[in-house]
C-alpha cells in the first residue's frame, strides 16, 4: 500500500468520525475544493489528493470546532490543529495523531487530515464587502 493509499484510508476514517459528530449536533457541511471535484469526477478522491476538504457556514463551523474539541479530548487518536474556536485562523484541521504522510517529492511529514473551512455570507453592499475584505483572514 502506498503512502497516498494509506492517507486515503485514514481520511475515510476521519470523515466517518467527523460526519458522526456533525449528525449528533445537527451540523451541515459541504465537500469543497479537491474533495468536491473528486466526488463528482472520480466518485472518490482525486487520485493525487491526500486530504478531504469541507466547508460550512460560520455558525456551523464554530459549533463543529467546539464539538470536535470535546470529541478530541475523549479520543486521543485525533486532534484539532487549532483547539479553540476563539483563535484567529482562517481554517482548521481535524487530524490523526498516529498517521503522518509525505507528499510525493516532499521531505515534510504532515498529519493525515481533513481541512475545515468556514464560509461567510455577506450582503452585496460596499460596507459589508469592505468589512469582509478587512476580516477575510480571520475566521472568528
Amino acid at each position: 500500500m502506498t503512502n497516498l493509499e494509506k492517507a486515503h484510508r485514514i481520511n475515510r476514517i476521519l470523515m466517518r468520525k467527523l460526519h458522526s459528530v456533525c449528525e449528533e449536533y445537527g451540523i451541515t457541511y459541504y465537500y469543497d475544493s479537491g474533495s468536491l471535484i473528486g466526488a463528482v469526477r472520480h466518485k472518490d478522491f482525486i487520485p493525487w489528493d491526500d486530504d478531504f476538504d469541507i466547508s460550512l457556514l460560520k455558525e456551523d463551523y464554530l459549533k463543529l470546532i467546539t464539538a470536535l474539541d470535546d470529541f478530541c479530548k475523549k479520543n486521543k487518536d485525533v486532534y484539532l490543529f487549532y483547539s479553540s474556536p476563539q483563535r484567529y485562523h482562517t481554517c482548521n484541521f481535524f487530524a490523526s495523531t498516529r498517521i503522518y504522510t509525505r507528499t510525493e517529492g516532499s521531505p515534510m511529514l504532515v498529519p493525515v487530515k481533513v481541512d475545515i473551512r468556514p464560509l461567510n455570507c455577506i450582503n452585496n453592499n460596499e460596507r459589508d464587502i469592505q468589512e469582509n475584505f478587512i476580516l477575510r483572514d480571520v475566521a472568528n
